[in-house]
């Protein structure tokens, strides 16, 4: 749907802010894609692109708390890095019961 972001430059970046649990980072893999660093507060992760054929993928951050975060996505190695989407996740709570 034309949502497709590319990089072609190693140290472009992107930056945001939300408030969640959990974002999800869905992407495009293939031959000639490169790597991205995801630092996430101050927690810092790595995305290889490459694949041996084209494909969208994702990357899911791990739980956080409900609270504001920042996320620095930067375009670190290799060729082009594409990005298609990121969304903030609702982790559902359950109601909790009461139990004699």
């Amino acid at each position: 749907q034309n949502t497709l972001h590319v990089s072609n430059t190693i140290g472009n970046s992107v930056q945001l802010s939300f408030v969640g649990q959990k974002i999800r980072i869905a992407y495009q893999a293939g031959p000639s894609l490169g790597t991205i660093a995801i630092r996430l507060d101050s927690v810092d992760f790595t995305l290889d692109q490459f694949a041996p054929e084209t494909l969208e993928s994702e990357w899911e951050s791990p739980v956080l708390t409900l609270s504001s975060h920042a996320v620095t996505i930067t375009h670190i190695s290799g060729g082009s890095i594409n990005l298609d989407s990121i969304a903030v996740l609702d982790i559902s709570t359950p109601t909790p019961t009461v139990t004699p």
